[in-house]
């Protein structure tokens, strides 16, 4: 429950992060870091303010599209020239969202018993859809390497739920697929699988003789997305 706990608060400091580079990316005149950043940080975000504080999901959603709202981070998204003061409006928007988003945080102890399962499982997804969101917009090594990070994740906690003892300190993927088979988890060929995802990570994560194919990147968030809704 402890590791739980810490997981979940180190992903929310970590976007609370990221947020706050994205608030004085909006500042500034030149504001593409913000819009090329934004869609991923609200993906990641998202299940974050479902599980904690349900009570204001609404709230942060609306601020990102309210169809009963004149300005909303999403219409300013769409708009290719907006004005100085739709700057600002933005970016009151997007500092309201983000404080909501902050106070996530005083929530994790009094619910985590109710989202013990849940929030790790909508974090992978959130992760995955935030893969695939850096994936459509070009930056391919960047998405792998979140998806890799899923895949990982997701064989870990399939190995620690199944109460398979893996040997190393320090265990990486290869490890988690390697005693999956070992238990009869899963078959040579899932096994093959999982090497050639790890492979295509691999590729990503580290500095190598080539990128990695946009088409490699897509097979391996294809190949995530089936492993966490058939490997359980």
């Amino acid at each position: 429950m402890v590791d739980v706990r810490n997981s979940i608060k180190e992903w929310i400091e970590a976007l609370l992060k990221e947020g706050l580079y994205l608030m004085r990316e909006l500042k500034k005149k030149d504001d593409s870091r913000f819009r090329a950043g934004y869609q991923a940080w609200y993906t990641r975000g998202l299940p974050i303010v479902r599980q904690l504080l349900p009570e204001r999901l609404d709230e942060f959603t609306n601020l990102y599209d309210d169809k009963k709202a004149l300005y909303d981070i999403s219409g300013y998204l769409l708009d290719d020239n907006p004005s100085t003061g739709e700057f600002r409006h933005a970016y009151m928007i997007f500092v309201q969202q983000y404080r909501i988003f902050e106070s996530a945080q005083t929530r994790i102890d009094d619910v985590l018993t109710n989202i013990h399962g849940l929030v790790q499982a909508e974090i992978l997804d959130s992760e995955l859809d935030a893969a695939i969101e850096l994936w459509k917009a070009g930056h391919i090594r960047s998405a792998g390497t979140i998806a890799g990070v899923v895949l990982e994740r997701h064989l870990a906690k399939v190995c620690s739920s199944k109460n398979l003892k893996i040997v190393k300190k320090n265990p990486v993927l290869s490890d988690f697929n390697d005693a999956l088979k070992d238990a009869g988890v899963h078959d040579t060929a899932n096994w093959r699988g999982v090497q050639r995802l790890t492979d295509i990570r691999n590729l990503c994560a580290h500095a190598r003789d080539r990128e990695p194919t946009k088409e490699e990147v897509d097979e391996l968030i294809r190949g995530v997305e089936k492993i966490t809704k058939t490997i359980l």
